[in-house]
């Protein structure tokens, strides 16, 4: 028997067709998992950077999503460092509830600008400052 979960792919509309087809799309993990699963390789551009707009993680490595990283079959993280050393210019989807209290006033006292906006999401466009860490 099918779940009705397992019958809705996500909605795309924050990612398909953004005005650089070639520039990394970062999300948060609750798009990314389901992205990943549903579309596949689709939207190649669509990453996770670990430890990005995630929740806190037990310190232990065990549990949370380093644990989930240990599998093979789940879908790659970008690390931090990696990431932002080879990329200055990124899109970034923001969840209009979740980003609210820190993420959407940070990206908007960075004059970030917003290149679309759903009813649930708001994508800017980053450009990375040179000291960024």
């Amino acid at each position: 028997m099918q779940r009705p979960w397992r019958l809705t792919p996500p909605s795309v509309a924050e990612v398909a067709d953004l005005p650089n087809p070639s520039q990394p799309i970062l999300v948060d993990v609750g798009q990314f998992f389901p992205l990943k699963h549903y579309l596949g390789d689709r939207f190649p551009q669509v990453v996770h950077v670990f430890g990005t707009m995630t929740y806190q993680q037990p310190a232990d490595p065990t549990r949370g999503l380093r644990a989930l990283t240990l599998n093979p079959r789940a879908p790659r993280f970008e690390e931090p460092a990696r990431f932002f050393s080879a990329h200055t210019r990124f899109y970034i989807v923001c969840h209009k509830a979740y980003g609210a209290g820190k993420l959407i006033p940070e990206l908007t006292q960075r004059h970030a600008p917003v290149v679309r906006e759903t009813p649930e999401y708001l994508v800017y466009d980053y450009v990375q400052q040179p000291n960024h860490e």
